[in-house]
C-alpha cells in the first residue's frame, strides 16, 4: 500500500476525517479547500478525500467501507446529490460514524451530469434545488448544514461548532 492510502494507519493516532463530496460539482472545491483549512490546519486532522481512496488496481468500495468505519469524523456535501455521494452518506451512518452534513443554500440536484452518463441531451433539464426533508426524508431527523458559499466566516463557525459536537 502506499504512502497516500496508508492515512488511518498512521502511529500518530491522529484524528482523521473522510470527506465526501462530488467532484462534478464546480463550487465544492473551494469548500474542500476551506475544509482542509479548517480541520487540517487548525484542528489538526488528516483528511482523506474519497477520491484519494483509490488504491491503483483495486476496487473502490472496499476502501470506502475501511474509510467508513476507521475514521474519526465523516463528512459529507450533498451539493448535486449524485447517488454516488448519497450512498457513501448512507455507509457512513451505518457506520455510526459521526458525520458533518453540507448543503450550499443554492443548491441542486445534478440531472444533467446523470445524463451526461448515459449520453443524453442535458440542456432542457429543469433545475431542482436540493431540500433534504423531500429528497432524503430517511435522514430528515439527522442534523445537516446549509451553507452559503459566499460567508467563508459562517462556514467556518459552523464546521468549528459541529466538529466540537
Amino acid at each position: 500500500m502506499n504512502s497516500s492510502n496508508s492515512h488511518i494507519q498512521n502511529t500518530k493516532k491522529e484524528k482523521t476525517c473522510f470527506l465526501v463530496y462530488s467532484t462534478r460539482e464546480v463550487h465544492v472545491e473551494k469548500v474542500v479547500q476551506r475544509l482542509f483549512d479548517i480541520l487540517g490546519n487548525e484542528l489538526n486532522f488528516l483528511v482523506i478525500k474519497v477520491d484519494e481512496a483509490r488504491v491503483a488496481g483495486t476496487q473502490l468500495l472496499p476502501e470506502i467501507i475501511r474509510y467508513t468505519k476507521e475514521c474519526d469524523l465523516g463528512i459529507v456535501i450533498l451539493d448535486g446529490l449524485r447517488p454516488n455521494v448519497v450512498l457513501e452518506l448512507g455507509m457512513i451512518l451505518a457506520c455510526q460514524t459521526p458525520c458533518i452534513i453540507l448543503v450550499e443554500k443554492e443548491a441542486e440536484i445534478n440531472v444533467g451530469s446523470l445524463l451526461k452518463d448515459i449520453k443524453k441531451d442535458s440542456k432542457s433539464v429543469p433545475k431542482i434545488k436540493i431540500d433534504v426533508q423531500k429528497h432524503i426524508s430517511d435522514i430528515s431527523n439527522v442534523s445537516w448544514n446549509v451553507y452559503d458559499l459566499q460567508d467563508d466566516i459562517d462556514f467556518r463557525k459552523q464546521v468549528r461548532s459541529e466538529v466540537k459536537k
